[in-house]
């Protein structure tokens, strides 16, 4: 009997000795590799997440038995073809690298369908169209100005995407209804719009009311002192001072009190208005913070050679004032440059840029490249050296002519259109991006994409009605789980 308890105690000893360093080992990502070498390796996995959800999962070929979202674990380092599907949807097929103690994290896999589900939003044809984004009067609303063939004030229309209608912008009765459009000028989350019309051959403006039902339409041409200004703004808090610049004067136009402040700013080189707030680059070296209103200035820097040596001479910028002091100066040649590290983006030829707030990624693009900037950098730590700055990636090139491209499910992707076609550039990838074609729109008229709603809206290219697409179903969109970025292994742009 002491005998049999000495071996069993003995036997516990051995499991114990043997059993529980595997177990250790496990839980911490060591696993045994069998074969010629015999050794324990550290593991890592793959976190995949899709939209929408529940595609099935195949690793080297064999199917995983959990769908997406899902987590495939203890995979020895290396290369492992991964291969997602869904019926009614294309399938996902890459080569994903695993790296020990790390995850490689695949969490915004954007799914195509095999036909895009698209529907017709007007029986009408239009010619082109403007776009609100955010329009106030209409919460979480994107509102339309859909232009005719024949260009005139009584072809406008507008739709917005919370109660879908679409409602001549202007009465039958309405004395402008006949004039020519020549310009239409909107402004994000703004209830105003400014056109430009002629009458006769003489050039004329009218500012237009939306909070109003019907649309309140007022003509202000003696403001303009009838010439077409090269640049106008205004902000969305503030609709009743336009902003106009010529020959290097910035004009303030009070819409309330009907006056002109010809020197609002004198010697300008570049202008943006955020808020209740106007930011000027003057050509003596100032940038500067004014109120709307005048009365409260601020000396942002003073700084005549720096400023030289990133603006030059000549030539004008439009500012874009964004949180977290970003500050963007787009030239007219095309230049693209920031207050932050490393200043100069792009030395010429910018055709647009799209900037997400919240990812604090910057999409440019030129005519045939698009290009993307992560702002979200790793701060600036002691031991560097130098101060770390966020680097400009160019992930797609050979574009023939890129006039309009958008951030698609939180910069996992770029929808763009390039001449007449609408592509659709995959960047969720550990290869390189994937491009696929959309739609084929109306000649020369513009798209626009909504993040928020995952739509897409254009003209037909047949017809020239008005149209959506849903890219991204919103309704689908799991959100991913939160990692220690210590094991987190992500795709990154630099």
């Amino acid at each position: 009997m002491i005998l049999l308890r000495k071996i069993i105690f003995y036997l516990f000893v051995v499991i114990y000795i043997v059993v529980c360093p595997m177990v250790i080992m496990y839980a911490i990502g060591y696993i045994y590799r069998p074969g010629a070498r015999q050794e324990l390796v550290q593991t890592g996995l793959i976190y995949l997440s899709t939209v929408p959800p529940g595609a099935a999962v195949y690793l080297e070929g064999k199917r995983f038995a959990q769908k997406t979202p899902a987590m495939i674990r203890d995979l020895f380092p290396g290369q492992y073809q991964v291969t997602m599907s869904l019926k009614g949807y294309e399938d996902w097929s890459q080569s994903v690298p695993i790296t020990a103690e790390q995850a490689s994290v695949l969490d915004h896999v954007l799914f195509h369908p095999k036909r895009w589900p698209i529907q017709t939003l007007s029986s009408g044809s239009f010619h082109n169209f403007q776009v609100i984004q955010n329009f106030h009067v209409i919460p979480k609303s994107d509102l339309f100005v859909l232009e005719t063939a024949d260009r005139q004030v009584g072809g406008l229309y507008l739709y917005d995407t919370q109660s879908k209608e679409l409602k001549p912008l202007i009465g039958s009765d309405s004395p402008w209804r006949s004039q020519s459009i020549e310009h239409l000028y909107a402004v994000k989350e703004s209830s105003q719009l400014i056109l430009s019309a002629k009458d006769k051959g003489d050039l004329i403006f009218l500012s237009v009311n939306l909070d109003d039902k019907p649309p309140a339409i007022r003509e202000i041409t003696s403001l303009f002192q009838e010439e077409k200004p090269k640049y106008l703004w205004w902000s969305a808090d503030n609709k009743e001072n336009l902003f106009v610049y010529r020959n290097r004067q910035l004009h303030r136009l009070n819409l309330r009190r009907y006056e002109v402040n010809p020197e609002f700013a004198e010697g300008t080189r570049g202008f943006g208005v955020m808020k209740d707030s106007a930011y000027i680059l003057r050509s003596d070296g100032i940038f500067m913070k004014r109120s709307i209103n005048g009365q409260d200035e601020k000396i942002l820097l003073k700084d005549q050679d720096l400023m030289h040596s990133l603006f030059g001479d000549e030539g004008f910028f439009k500012i874009y004032a964004y949180p977290s002091d970003l500050f963007l100066f787009w030239g007219d040649k095309g230049q693209l440059l920031t207050n932050k590290l490393p200043y100069q983006l792009v030395r010429q030829g910018v055709k647009g840029f799209a900037y997400d707030v919240k990812k604090e990624l910057l999409l440019i693009w030129r005519r045939q490249d698009l290009g993307i900037v992560d702002f979200a950098t790793r701060p600036f730590e002691r031991d560097d050296v130098f101060e770390p700055a966020p680097r400009l990636k160019w992930v797609y090139h050979g574009g023939d002519q890129i006039n309009q491209a958008f951030l698609v499910y939180e910069g996992s992707a770029v929808i763009f259109r390039d001449g007449n076609q609408v592509l659709l550039l995959d960047l969720e990838t550990f290869e390189e991006p994937h491009l696929s074609p959309v739609v084929e729109v109306f000649p020369r008229s513009d798209i626009y994409y909504s993040d928020d709603s995952g739509f897409l809206y254009y003209l037909d290219q047949a017809k020239g009605h008005f149209m959506s697409l849903q890219v991204v179903p919103k309704e689908s969109v799991i959100q991913f789980p939160e990692w220690k970025e210590t094991f987190k292994r992500r795709k990154k742009l630099s």
